[in-house]
């Protein structure tokens, strides 16, 4: 039961042991931890040669390196510091590249990074691309190897505070829902797509983390 002070949160992204939402559990909010999609890996083939991977999402590393190895021949990216453990964890080794800011600066900072390289993207089969089709100094190819798509019909309650981490996430959530005032996503892509769909403008941690979108979160509870 809800006190007088304690919120209740709703975030599209069941929470890992490490997450630092559990805190905010501790604290007497209730976090009504929840994805709207469904992920299923899918086979993949790799038929081109490439230089550099990089990676959108947690998802695409696991599956990834469940079937094709780390080589140290290779250069790797990933999209932000919670990327970059999952990378990690499944390498034993650290990226060469780890994102931070909006999807132009790390277009940017790739084409800078890697020029003339053939960088292949594995990614969700519904990908935005959001990053590969900004680039202009990279050549690029990319690969499906999960498949993501939206479940409808799940009932969220009303919360204090929606916190949106995919713009899928967020699609998905408003089939049946609607927003609150108190709206945050996790980085642009899924702010700009909130804002595509219900034309209101929602704010965003300057970096795409989960860790980010907390500290974000304590600003409006504290």
């Amino acid at each position: 039961m809800k006190t007088k002070t304690s919120k209740r949160i709703f975030i599209s992204r069941y929470l890992t042991a490490d997450s630092p939402f559990h805190k905010l559990i501790d604290d007497g909010h209730e976090v009504i931890a929840h994805s709207l999609i469904s992920i299923e890996k899918i086979d993949f083939a790799v038929s081109q040669a490439y230089e550099a991977v990089f990676f959108y999402s947690q998802n695409a590393i696991k599956y990834f390196f469940q079937t094709v190895p780390y080589s140290q021949h290779i250069r790797y990216g990933v999209m932000g510091k919670g990327s970059q453990k999952v990378f990690e964890t499944f390498t034993g080794a650290a990226p060469d590249y780890i994102g931070a800011g909006d999807n132009t600066r790390i277009a940017t900072e790739i084409d800078k990074l890697w020029p003339s390289k053939t960088v292949l993207f594995p990614q969700a089969k519904n990908s935005l691309s959001s990053i590969e089709s900004l680039l202009q100094n990279c050549k690029t190819i990319s690969v499906d190897i999960y498949n993501n798509k939206p479940i409808t019909g799940i009932t969220i309650p009303d919360c204090d505070l929606y916190l949106f981490t995919s713009p899928m996430n967020a699609e998905a959530f408003l089939v049946t829902h609607k927003l609150g005032k108190n709206t945050y996503a996790i980085g642009p892509s899924t702010a700009h797509k909130i804002k595509s769909l219900t034309s209101q403008i929602v704010l965003y941690p300057s970096e795409a983390s989960i860790e980010n979108l907390y500290y974000l979160t304590l600003t409006k509870l504290y």
